[in-house]
């Protein structure tokens, strides 16, 4: 009787404790970092990015905030996958980042050819956060990590154009997203 208490207790525990929210693919920030515009606003903002660029209403993605700029906003890296063969490529799929202002977010980069994982640095280049992406499965291509660095306004729009990022990921001071 004792075993099957305990079994109840800790299967209500588990029941009870905050799940992964499957928008971000990664772990929410708490709320109480959470400072700018909402992620609804956020979505409203997408909506409007995907309408301007003549793209399906139905597209789905997934997103991540963090401050890229230092001006204490959580803006937004967008990872467009749905559908497929509108958003992606044999060489990945398309994001774009979104500067968080005090009420909305406003696109300043486009990329195309993406594939996770992303890593967000804490080195910065023109005062906006450097950004790793890896090239692989690339026919011809060796696998290798490319940066993306801000050239003061924008980021590059292909990994294939960004330079090799040189050196090792581990150790560094970094987020990672979209595994």
């Amino acid at each position: 009787m004792f075993r099957i208490l305990i079994i109840f207790l800790c299967l209500a525990l588990y029941a009870c404790a905050p799940q992964q929210n499957e928008n971000y693919g990664i772990t929410p920030m708490p709320s109480a970092t959470f400072t700018g515009p909402s992620d609804e606003v956020l979505k409203e903002n997408v909506a409007q990015y995907v309408a301007a660029n003549n793209r399906p209403a139905s597209t789905s993605y997934k997103h991540a905030r963090t401050d890229l700029n230092g001006d204490g906003l959580l803006d937004a890296i967008v990872y467009f996958h749905l559908p497929h063969q509108i958003w992606c490529g044999w060489d990945g799929c398309s994001m774009a980042i979104f500067q968080a202002q005090r009420t909305s977010f406003t696109p300043i980069a486009s990329m195309s050819g993406i594939r996770g994982p992303i890593f967000v640095l804490n080195k910065s280049t023109n005062g906006w956060r450097d950004i790793i992406v890896r090239i692989s499965g690339t026919k011809g291509i060796r696998d290798r990590n490319v940066l993306f660095a801000f050239d003061g306004r924008s980021y590059p729009r292909h990994p294939m154009t960004a330079p090799n990022f040189q050196g090792s990921l581990r150790g560094l001071q970094k987020e990672e997203f979209f595994r």
